[in-house]
């Protein structure tokens, strides 16, 4: 795998789970065992949606409810028997393309490029539009994802996408920068 390649799982990883140290330890296996781009992708899709290092933080922050869909040994299992645990769920799957069925054409341009990779600096060159434009779309697919999946009420819960905006969208200036 490329330095190249490791910067954009980077990106990606850090997109979907807004957690450096997770984000650290997702890198760190998947260079260990070695993963080739597309496999490291639906790796870091997994952890985003549930697999152990979401599980590990979730228990860290005391939740009393798993999210986790990984065997319950998932400490020694390898990675490719977790992903082959995984089955998609056509619910989830149905609930996704619904949420993009209402983004704008421009949010969707940008979540596929952060679906693929790319910073927000190469956006703003691909796109040829300023940051501070491409920052303000991605808040907004920040907040429709918010009303859209779940969390239904004004302040989220701690540790959710929305953690780094407060109630209902305003920006919380003692939170760390967030990623989408």
């Amino acid at each position: 795998m490329t330095a190249k390649e490791i910067k954009q799982l980077r990106n990606y990883a850090l997109n979907l789970i807004n957690d450096e140290d997770i984000v650290q330890d997702l890198l760190l296996k998947i260079i260990e065992n070695n993963l080739n781009f597309p496999l490291a992708i639906n790796y870091i899709k997994l952890s985003a949606k549930g697999s152990i290092f979401y599980k590990k933080r979730k228990e860290a922050l005391n939740y009393s409810v798993s999210l986790s869909t990984a065997p319950a040994d998932a400490e020694n299992c390898t990675i490719e028997e977790i992903i082959q645990t995984q089955k998609p769920d056509p619910e989830q799957n149905f609930e996704i393309q619904e949420f993009r069925s209402n983004l704008t054409e421009k949010e969707l341009e940008i979540l596929n490029l952060i679906e693929q990779g790319f910073t927000v600096r190469e956006i703003c060159k691909k796109l040829k539009i300023s940051s501070k434009t491409c920052t303000k779309i991605l808040k907004s697919i920040r907040l429709k994802a918010l009303e859209y999946f779940a969390f239904g009420e004004a302040n989220p819960p701690k540790g959710s996408l929305g953690e780094s905006l407060g109630p209902l969208g305003k920006e919380n200036k003692t939170a760390k920068t967030s990623h989408l």
